[in-house]
């Protein structure tokens, strides 16, 4: 776990967890950067929705580019190795939900700024 700089605009945060249930994973959203999301092992759901009338649980944090929503619908999406994801600032995703049971998960997030 940890952070590397690649660039001026650039960083990978790496991370290990376990996965969560539904109602213990927010949605969220960035402004200022994108989020490419890769599982380097294990499995778990990513909720997506687009849908910006949704009620805010934490307003935008600058300092951590993030908002959290109150939200259960939205598509689940399966993360998995081989697959990766990118959510622009528009796409309010909400990462780290269990499948079947509750895993330890790696996982890469390359942090993109976004102007």
């Amino acid at each position: 776990p940890g952070r590397i700089e690649l660039s001026e605009n650039v960083f990978a945060a790496f991370s290990e967890y376990d996965t969560k249930d539904p109602k213990d994973a927010l949605y969220e959203s960035h402004q200022k950067y994108i989020d490419l999301q890769y599982l380097i092992t294990g499995e778990e759901l990513i909720g997506l929705t687009n849908d910006n009338s949704i009620e805010v649980a934490s307003p935008y944090d600058e300092i951590k580019d993030i908002t959290f929503y109150n939200y259960n619908e939205g598509r689940m999406l399966t993360a998995s190795p081989g697959r990766y994801f990118i959510f622009f600032p528009e796409d309010i995703h909400r990462p780290c939900i269990k499948k079947d049971k509750s895993i330890s998960v790696k996982k890469v997030v390359v942090k993109i700024k976004y102007d």
